[in-house]
């Protein structure tokens, strides 16, 4: 009988050696993501409670960090188990939504022409634009040409298909059924919840209030440090 194959195991048990290799290995970014994540989670339940519905840019970017913080956590899990060419995919997904919330950040009329179901294109050099603006750095390129790389993950394409399928050193295609560590694959993404919890800090200052805003503030520089170094 073929069910008696019991494949899912299989893959749960490769996912959790993975899982033990990926926090083994990057025990500092896996810390830094949690944190981050924490932090971004409280702010958005401060935010929540205070109900700032009536205001359009606010209640937008409401909606877009709900969707942020579940494909946060998302690519969190795929990263831990080896599903990596699929974290990629969400990765796009996330920073277009970081794009979004700048974007709405400043701009009241494509916030409630965004909430009132009229689409609302964007071109990469908006995406990567909007965040450096926001943020007032120089990493315009640098943002353009990740999100140029994940974009390319998101399409089955035969390049985008065979950089996720590993070679042995004669040349031949070693295909295997179950994930596995990869460290070269294994980014860290921590990053990006400390980008959204900037972006709360701004808009939100009213919800949060002196107390966590300057709590934040220093998590921030804390981070921001440590990432130096």
């Amino acid at each position: 009988m073929l069910h008696k194959y019991d494949i899912l195991q299989k893959f749960e048990q490769a996912e959790a050696k993975c899982a033990e290799q990926t926090k083994r290995q990057f025990q500092n970014e896996s810390t830094r993501f949690e944190r981050s994540f924490n932090v971004l989670c409280h702010a958005f339940s401060v935010i929540l409670r205070a109900n700032p519905s009536q205001d359009s840019r606010k209640r937008a970017i409401i909606l877009l960090v709900l969707k942020l913080i579940f494909a946060f956590k998302s690519i969190h899990d795929l990263t831990l188990k080896g599903y990596y060419s699929d974290a990629r995919i969400l990765e796009r997904a996330v920073i277009e939504g970081l794009g979004l919330c700048a974007l709405f950040s400043r701009d009241k009329d494509k916030a409630s022409k965004w909430l009132k179901r009229k689409g609302l294109e964007m071109s990469k050099r908006q995406i990567s634009h909007e965040l450096a603006v926001f943020f007032r750095s120089a990493y315009d390129n640098r943002v353009k040409k990740l999100y140029s790389s994940l974009s390319q993950d998101v399409h089955s394409d035969y390049r985008a298909v065979l950089s996720f399928v590993p070679y042995k050193t004669d040349g031949s295609i070693g295909l295997k059924l179950l994930p596995f560590f990869e460290k070269e694959k294994a980014t860290d993404f921590s990053i990006y919840p400390l980008l959204l919890s900037s972006i709360l800090w701004v808009v939100f200052e009213k919800e949060l209030g002196k107390t966590l805003r300057k709590e934040m503030s220093d998590y921030f520089g804390e981070m921001a440090e440590e990432m130096r170094n």
